[in-house]
């Protein structure tokens, strides 16, 4: 049996969290349609993929800005989904902790996603990647030489 190794880990701790959120933002999304249809859930379902999809692709491309507004969404959406209205009781105290959990640990994850990717590339041998380097202004040479025309 292939022993499991950290990356393999953290992906599928990332995936099994944005699952998760899937059906949060189904519910939410199906529950504003006006016409509460079949058509509605399926649709709801598909807003609900992206949404997840499009947090992994960016937690995992290291988008950290981005990530923190699909961060901010989904906790938002959670504490829509878990939503009793104005009763401060556990249940009121358990979503707002399980509403900020979730997404703040997904948006964590991008940071052990980067430094995997950057000691896999190491081990391969493969060249770090370098912040590209600010070009020095261009100065013009007629105003740093010396006048040498002979009057």
């Amino acid at each position: 049996m292939k022993k499991l190794n950290r990356t393999f880990l953290v992906r599928f701790a990332i995936i099994s969290a944005l699952l998760t959120q899937v059906n949060h933002a189904a519910y939410v999304f199906e529950n504003i349609s006006k016409t509460q249809s079949m058509l509605d859930t399926g649709i709801a379902y598909m807003f609900a993929a992206s949404l997840e999809l499009s947090t992994y692709i960016f937690t995992i491309s290291q988008k950290r800005r981005i990530a923190t507004f699909f961060a901010v969404v989904a906790i938002l959406i959670n504490l829509l989904y878990y939503w009793q209205g104005g009763v401060w009781d556990f249940h009121f105290w358990a979503s707002i902790t399980i509403s900020c959990i979730l997404p703040f640990s997904i948006w964590q994850y991008s940071d052990l996603v980067h430094s995997d990717i950057k000691k896999s590339e190491k081990q391969a041998g493969e060249p770090t990647r370098k912040k590209k380097k600010r070009k020095k202004p261009v100065q013009l040479q007629f105003f740093n030489e010396p006048n040498t025309q002979a009057v």
